[in-house]
């Protein structure tokens, strides 16, 4: 599922579409960050290597996975259903693909 959100010429964008994004930006005349401020999720390895270098937010999948398979071991264990709420930390990392707003 792909999720998208603009906010003023801010857009964030979960998988690999961001690079795509400044790719079609440019080919328009667009530029990133000057007229658009792109922000991926997940800090993939094609973040780096993009033109701009894309900003992103990372986040530990290992140990989001490790919580989520605990969390459903706790509930069998426990034989409940009652809905748990987890904040995991993420980190912003500030490449080449925004600007200050």
């Amino acid at each position: 599922m792909i999720h998208y959100y603009l906010e003023g010429n801010l857009l964030w964008l979960k998988t690999i579409l961001p690079v795509g994004i400044i790719k079609g930006l440019h080919e328009h005349g667009k530029e990133v960050p000057k007229d658009y401020s792109i922000v991926g999720f997940d800090d993939l390895v094609i973040s780096r290597y993009s033109l701009p270098s894309l900003t992103t937010i990372r986040q530990d999948v290992f140990n989001k996975g490790a919580i989520s398979a605990q969390t459903i071991i706790d509930m069998i264990e426990l034989e409940t259903t009652d809905p748990v709420n987890t904040n995991l930390p993420i980190e912003i990392i500030v490449r080449g693909s925004t600007r200050f707003l």
